[in-house]
């Protein structure tokens, strides 16, 4: 038996709370239908997790492609959409997830559609995700928007994966440096430093430098800490801000060496998104606000809601993506292509298999100068190291 949290309403209508036993939330709400409450909310006990900071643990892009890709394989099975969301909700180990898929799962039953159930939870299930899935139910084609999304959604957790393996090993080349300079600074240089007030040796800028940072971090390490806090939480909640996120865009756009990783990653994104949605039948405009909303990036998020109230105006889609420097020419040249042949989705469809293999081939050469690199950084911190400590000792055995 699992505990439920649960909001609901009175006969007099006045909401209340608690916490009922039951296998799962369906038979929760019956509980609660018998003693005459209509539930507004169930939650599994603890299935509403806080992360560090007291943000609420979000959904992760593979919890999602796990989801779509379930879904999808049971529909093309011919399992009733009722019957799959219920069955991935009772596999499921993450208990939020596996409160809002109860909670479709009601929705459903109780003969609201799919996709405006989905729009209750934005945090878990962007606009992107329900506009497909509505235009699936509209033209009949669940099974194939469904196909369409979860491939899509693999592609970008695939990406993201290459990213994050990609700084994994300077990450763990930095956190090494931080930890070995750490250990010298509190407890090698201390002793160094006793040996060179005995022999009154005149020591370099370097040497004295080193000393004054071991007595700090010696006396305030706790001190460190806590700027270290504070700084992780001031970034987690600038980056929230709109100068924080335009900050954190035009880094992306402008740091030398990641600008074409950057760029080539979000055109794949863009060509992708926007061949989904025509495909799935979205009219134009609604594609156009859909990509852009989908795209993290707040200066492509801004261009595509100039270029979206320019094509309401009755100006070309291929001639408006021409004329903004964030998109290679290559994309409207292509649109060009597609507008004048019929064949929108199958030229952005190309457009983004061309950038998915640029992407990738620019993350491999990212990746092959991050070794390198990280190993001169390594070589100047021992560098110093040496020219700090051994130059001294060496001195003082001369002087011996």
């Amino acid at each position: 038996m699992t505990r439920f949290k649960y909001k609901a309403k009175n006969d007099r209508g006045d909401l209340v709370a608690g916490i009922v036993k039951a296998e799962n939330v369906l038979a929760a709400e019956r509980i609660l239908r018998d003693n005459r409450l209509i539930a507004e909310d169930i939650t599994p006990e603890g299935g509403r997790a806080f992360s560090l900071f007291g943000l609420r643990r979000r959904v992760s892009l593979h919890d999602r492609a796990v989801f779509v890709g379930q879904l999808s394989t049971m529909i093309s099975a011919g399992l009733p959409l009722t019957k799959a969301i219920s069955v991935i909700a009772a596999e499921s180990g993450n208990n939020f997830l596996k409160s809002i898929f109860y909670n479709i799962n009601r929705d459903l039953e109780e003969g609201e559609n799919f996709s405006d159930s989905l729009a209750k939870y934005p945090e878990v299930f962007d606009q992107l995700f329900v506009n497909v899935i509505r235009s699936g139910e509209t033209t009949g084609n669940l099974e194939l928007v469904l196909d369409r999304l979860a491939t899509k959604i693999e592609n970008d957790n695939r990406t993201n994966s290459k990213i994050i393996s990609a700084l994994i090993y300077p990450a763990f080349i930095v956190c090494a440096m931080i930890v070995v300079s750490w250990i010298m600074m509190v407890k090698i240089v201390p002793q160094i430093e006793q040996v060179f007030s005995e022999s009154n040796a005149s020591l370099p800028w370097a040497t004295a430098a080193l000393i004054v940072i071991s007595h700090f971090l010696a006396n305030f390490w706790w001190l460190v800490i806590i700027l270290i806090l504070l700084l992780i939480v001031f970034l987690r909640y600038y980056l929230l801000t709109e100068s924080g996120r335009n900050f954190y865009a035009q880094i992306q756009l402008r740091f030398p060496g990641f600008r074409k990783v950057s760029s080539d990653i979000y055109m794949a994104r863009f060509c992708r998104t926007i061949e989904m949605l025509f495909e799935s039948g979205v009219p134009l405009i609604e594609a156009i606000n859909t990509t852009g909303n989908a795209m993290s990036n707040s200066y492509y998020k801004k261009s595509l809601a100039k270029i979206s109230r320019e094509v309401q105006k009755g100006v070309a889609f291929s001639g408006e993506i021409s004329k903004d420097s964030l998109f290679p020419p290559l994309v409207g040249q292509m649109l060009a292509v597609g507008e004048q042949t019929g064949k929108s989705s199958e030229v952005m469809d190309k457009l983004a298999r061309y950038y998915e293999d640029e992407a990738d081939a620019a993350l491999k050469g990212v990746y092959s100068l991050i070794e390198p690199s990280a190993i001169v950084i390594v070589g100047i911190g021992v560098g110093i190291l040496v020219f700090a400590v051994l130059v001294p000792i060496y001195q003082i055995a001369q002087l011996q």
